[in-house]
């Protein structure tokens, strides 16, 4: 979805959606949260609290629906929004905690974070280096590397500071195959918890000469790559003219930037809306309080939301008893798997995969 179409939904302010009312310079919001402990769910339901609020500030149901795709980040940046809460009712059951809360949210401060959400509300967590089809001009790759990360700092991007440029030459070596580096740069920054990687390289040439005065021209290549996929959503080839090549490299990042920008953040977005829907079953189920154990297990996954049970048999014989998960995941199956096998506790160390096939997980005890 596009960001003027973002923009206009927000000054689309003043009307109230279902579960929401307007008090003055206040909202009032009725909400759940879910967790493992009890403060776990009281701050989801808070996050719900801030989500709640600002829908009932727009008019676009689609938008709202997307803006929770991006809630971790939408929380971080608007903390202090809940003014106060109630908890009207609390649940403690098969391990889990479920906190209902009445909440007064603060209109003035979320509509005050507004123009920072819409700055920052498509920007993926970004690592910057240096590709390793880079050949010498070490020193002026560095400064292009550095100047576009203050860029996109200005534009409201986190950026990971550590430079991968050494480690991601080291893994590819001598092989120029673009599909292989730019999947092992995706694989290296996905360690760092980045969403996408920038590959920049650079190569400088000479311009004309105008009364008396060289021409220098920094060409600069970059790769914007998505981390989870490894593949390549947004490229763009630039040359900066300046009187050296320092000013030549700050006139190129400046229109790298300008070209790339808005691209990374619609396609990015695109992508984080569109999501993922993952099936886990888990076969030879012995009993409910397994099932209770991988539901918690699940509830920790970093980056999972959604999670419903679809189905459950628990049979006499264990050997034809499972339960079935439904889930939201922004990434692949394998690393889905892995975050699970992360997660297992002393109960479920004898978990082993069945089928591991797109979007669809089977496990067995």
């Amino acid at each position: 979805m596009m960001r003027s179409f973002w923009r206009s939904a927000f000054l689309m302010l003043g009307l109230v959606v279902a579960g929401a009312s307007a008090l003055a310079n206040s909202i009032a919001v009725d909400v759940s949260g879910y967790g493992t402990t009890r403060d776990q769910a009281l701050g989801d339901a808070q996050r719900a609290a801030v989500e709640s609020g600002l829908g009932s500030a727009i008019t676009t149901e689609s938008y709202v629906k997307d803006f929770v795709l991006q809630s971790d980040r939408v929380h971080s940046i608007s903390s202090g929004v809940v003014k106060s809460f109630t908890i009207t009712k609390e649940d403690f059951k098969d391990g889990m905690w479920e906190v209902y809360i009445h909440a007064i949210v603060d209109e003035n401060k979320l509509n005050g974070n507004i123009n920072t959400l819409l700055s920052q509300i498509d920007n993926p967590v970004s690592v910057i280096t240096i590709s390793p089809v880079q050949r010498g001009l070490s020193t002026q790759a560095a400064a292009a590397r550095t100047q576009l990360s203050q860029q996109l700092l200005k534009q409201g991007f986190k950026i990971i500071s550590q430079d991968i440029s050494a480690e991601l030459r080291e893994d590819v070596a001598s092989i120029m195959d673009v599909a292989m580096y730019t999947k092992t740069a995706a694989s290296l920054a996905l360690k760092h918890n980045a969403e996408v990687v920038w590959l920049l390289s650079l190569t400088e040439t000479k311009g004309a000469v105008t009364y008396g005065v060289q021409d220098m021209i920094a060409n600069i290549t970059c790769q914007v790559v998505n981390t989870t996929t490894g593949d390549i959503f947004a490229e763009a080839i630039v040359s900066g003219h300046g009187l050296n090549i320092d000013k030549a490299i700050g006139k190129g990042v400046e229109e790298l930037a300008a070209e790339l920008v808005n691209q990374v953040k619609v396609r990015f977005a695109d992508q984080a809306q569109q999501g993922s829907v993952f099936t886990i079953r888990l076969w030879k189920v012995p009993g409910y309080r397994l099932v209770r154990d991988f539901k918690k297990a699940l509830t920790q996954l970093p980056g999972v939301r959604n999670i419903k049970q679809v189905s459950i048999a628990l049979e006499d014989d264990p050997e034809s008893s499972f339960v079935e998960f439904s889930l939201g995941y922004r990434g692949t199956s394998g690393e889905l798997l892995d975050g699970i096998y992360d997660q297992l506790p002393d109960s479920l160390e004898s978990l082993d995969v069945r089928l591991q096939k797109g979007n669809q997980l089977e496990l067995e005890l």
